[in-house]
């Protein structure tokens, strides 16, 4: 008997048919590696922010989302659109934002936490800018006020700790922007790689099958069949060769050396 959870699971990850096969995946992959190792630089500019403060910047996840309009509708975000197709969406959780701002602008009053000031928006802006650096050089982007994330894309979430505060800052690659990168990187086969599964592939074992003889009889007949019982049966001149259910060419049942064999018709006419 198969056991089943009580509860439904929602830990599992929708699988994207349409990013099967694709190089999303690759990119996912070099994302993660490249962010978890510019995760320190942002660490370093936030503690000069603070004056000192000792910040930690962590790489949370990096997954492949099918967006909608729900994901970016808190905090502030800044958007870069690439100059080869794509924009680049960068998301900051408001509290983290405005702490972040007074201490970068010397602001000593207190302040509504529910009203984003132009300072805050210029520093998610400044922060946008270094984010956009990890993935291409700074003259490959310009940063426009609108852009949909819809679709199929990447979605990144770093938590940034403080002493005072902590929050998480969410970025967003859309399908464009994949595809521009999938480009830049030429994501092709490994040719060695290639080679090795085409020299692989010439080694498998294959099964031909080559049919000798039919016989068609009775139903009764083939139920009375016993042991050592005398099957009549008549030998083809020729003899069709399948590989599985694929049928290859024809040849000509004949004898040499004592042995049966099959000359492969020079012509390998089509099957009838």
């Amino acid at each position: 008997m198969l056991n089943r959870p009580d509860a439904f699971i929602d830990d599992y990850e929708n699988v994207n048919v349409e990013s099967l096969g694709k190089p999303i995946h690759i990119i996912r992959e070099n994302l993660e590696s490249l962010i978890s190792q510019s995760c320190s630089d942002l660490s370093y500019d936030f503690e000069k922010w603070l004056k000192k403060q000792r910040v930690d910047t962590k790489l949370k996840y990096v997954s492949v989302h099918h967006f909608n309009s729900d994901d970016i509708q808190q905090g502030v975000r800044c958007i870069f659109k690439h100059q080869s197709g794509g924009c680049l969406h960068i998301k900051s959780e408001q509290t983290l934002l405005m702490m972040l701002a007074d201490h970068f602008y010397n602001a000593n009053t207190q302040r509504s936490k529910e009203k984003i000031s132009n300072s805050d928006i210029r520093l998610q802006e400044t922060i946008g800018e270094k984010v956009a650096n990890w993935l291409a050089p700074s003259t490959m982007w310009t940063p426009t006020s609108s852009a949909t994330l819809v679709g199929t894309g990447i979605w990144v979430q770093l938590m940034i700790t403080t002493k005072e505060a902590h929050g998480v800052i969410d970025i967003f690659l859309d399908q464009q922007l994949i595809d521009t990168l999938s480009a830049e990187l030429e994501l092709t086969p490994n040719e060695s790689m290639y080679e090795d599964f085409c020299l692989s592939l010439t080694q498998t074992p294959i099964k031909l099958n080559i049919v000798l003889s039919k016989k068609t009889m009775p139903l009764s007949n083939l139920l009375s069949l016993r042991p050592n019982d005398i099957l009549p049966i008549d030998l083809s001149s020729t003899a069709p060769a399948h590989v599985g259910e694929e049928y290859l060419f024809r040849g000509r049942v004949a004898e040499r050396d004592s042995q049966l064999v099959l000359i492969i018709s020079n012509d390998k006419e089509p099957q009838t």
